[in-house]
């Protein structure tokens, strides 16, 4: 079985496919990585709690069961150690910011914009409206 690298910028760690909003630090993060996101709006911890109970559940059946166990482990270390120091404040991961570095607009930046207040449901909306016109 393949071994997953938990180095920075490992697809443990940080995946190419979150990291493409930015320049990537050293450490192999980028200022709008998803998680920052999350972190700096408060919206974490469940988040990680939540994951890691999918990444273990689904790990015997998915075909890579340790790359889904590390994820779960990555989860759990990240939900109880909490964040990193944050290298941005709030401030610098708004909503427009956030959509800005990941090159989206319209109704998708609204839906974070709602999410980043905690208007869930017109998030929601904004997403279905958004979906309505995706092929």
């Amino acid at each position: 079985m393949k071994e997953y690298s938990r180095e920075a910028g490992g697809p443990i760690n940080h995946p190419e496919y979150y990291t493409a909003c930015g320049e990537v630090g050293e450490d192999g993060s980028a200022p709008f990585e998803p998680v920052v996101v999350m972190e700096n709006w408060g919206l974490s911890e469940g988040f990680y709690c939540g994951s890691a109970i999918k990444y273990i559940l689904r790990a015997p059946y998915k075909g890579s069961e340790r790359f889904d166990l590390e994820k779960a482990l990555w989860c759990l270390r990240r939900a109880s150690n909490g964040p990193p120091t944050q290298r941005s404040g709030p401030q610098m991961c708004g909503a427009m910011r956030v959509a800005q570095a990941w090159k989206l607009s319209g109704r998708l930046q609204r839906a974070l914009e709602h999410i980043e207040v905690g208007s869930y449901g017109a998030a929601a909306d904004e997403l279905e409206m958004h979906l309505d016109k995706v092929k």
